[in-house]
């Protein structure tokens, strides 16, 4: 089905959007409690173009996206527009991205960043 639709609409001239977000999934296992273990954190994205995932990343803990989305990040395919929320934001972060040829990025950033 997908074969058939790129061949409809020929080669991508637009940017396709390629999302990125994180969520907590809460453990039950009572071996990963025991090892102090209560909850992952998964990182994702998802190329528009294609439908399909990238960059997906588990960290077991707690943490800030900023800290742990690096390789979910740098997962962004040439000739899409990465989108992420404030969590993925960090100044350095942008300059790497801003460094970046053929790719393209949203960022929504905090209230008291200047």
């Amino acid at each position: 089905m997908k074969r058939e639709l790129r061949q409809q609409t020929g080669e991508r001239k637009a940017r396709s959007y390629f999302p990125i977000d994180s969520t907590i999934i809460s453990l039950t296992s009572k071996l990963l409690w025991s090892q102090e273990y209560h909850q992952v954190k998964l990182f994702c994205g998802l190329d528009s173009w294609k439908s399909e995932t990238g960059g997906i990343v588990i960290h077991f803990g707690q943490g800030h996206d900023h800290k742990y989305g690096q390789e979910t990040v740098e997962a962004i395919p040439e000739n899409c527009v990465g989108v992420m929320d404030r969590g993925f934001a960090s100044g350095e972060r942008v300059k790497k991205l801003k460094g970046q040829e053929n790719k393209a990025f949203v960022l929504r950033i905090k209230n008291n960043v200047t």
